[in-house]
């Protein structure tokens, strides 16, 4: 039985989500865009925008030192614009400037102070770095700007399961799923909750739910997982004999 439970725990915890990935086009489609960049720089004018663009292209191919030099020229035209200082901050903390990334952040939010949206990134970082508390605090100010978005709440009870805060995670999975009741990993995350707290019937319950949502979505990854997850789950409320 404690078996069981070891592949339970382990085999949900990797399904906890992770949000922090900054994805803006395929990787075939990254390369031609550089390409055509390049090939047209001395043919026009370069906006903020362009540098934008191209330097979110560099950083979904970790070409962080190109993508940085991009963003910087991207600010240097336009030093009100918050997207390209959020973007630059992620490139210069996955070069381990911490201190210059963070500084990028606080700028990014200082342009947007009401924007849930980069509250709810920083919220990602910080939940990425494993700084759940502070994750929390960000998802919390976004959710009190907007609190229309489910993904906030789902984003927020993920980072509260990280820390065992299973009661309080159940509430803003009640919250999310209250605004969008066909969330499947809202499902799948409420019935980890429910079976760390031992509601083992009400978690199977939110399995068949996530489950029946996966396969309907077509995301067949999630549906195989938590068709094991429903198989460990019925092998522990078996009655012991």
């Amino acid at each position: 039985m404690k078996r069981l439970n070891f592949i339970f725990i382990n085999l949900l915890l990797l399904s906890l989500i992770d949000f922090s990935a900054l994805s803006c086009f395929a990787a075939n489609n990254d390369n031609s865009f550089i390409a055509e960049f390049d090939k047209a720089r001395s043919e026009q004018a370069k906006t903020s925008a362009d540098f934008y663009e191209r330097g979110l292209a560099k950083l979904n191919l970790l070409d962080y030192k190109g993508a940085e030099e991009d963003l910087s020229k991207a600010i240097e035209l336009n030093p009100n614009f918050g997207k390209a200082y959020f973007a630059r901050g992620k490139a210069l903390k996955a070069q381990n400037q911490n201190k210059l990334a963070q500084l990028d952040f606080a700028s990014a939010l200082n342009l947007n102070p009401d924007s849930a949206n980069f509250y709810l990134k920083q919220g990602q970082e910080k939940e990425f770095t494993g700084d759940f508390l502070a994750a929390i605090k960000d998802y919390s100010k976004a959710i009190n700007i907007d609190d229309n978005l489910p993904i906030l709440f789902v984003q927020r009870a993920n980072a509260k399961m990280k820390i065992g805060e299973y009661h309080n995670a159940l509430i803003d999975l009640d919250e999310a799923l209250a605004r969008k009741s066909d969330l499947a990993q809202a499902y799948k995350l409420r019935a980890y909750a429910k079976y760390k707290l031992h509601q083992y019937n009400d978690s199977m319950d939110d399995h068949e739910e996530a489950k029946n949502l996966f396969q309907k979505e077509g995301n067949f990854p999630e549906y195989t997982s938590t068709i094991h997850s429903i198989n460990l789950l019925r092998q522990i409320m078996q009655p012991k004999r």
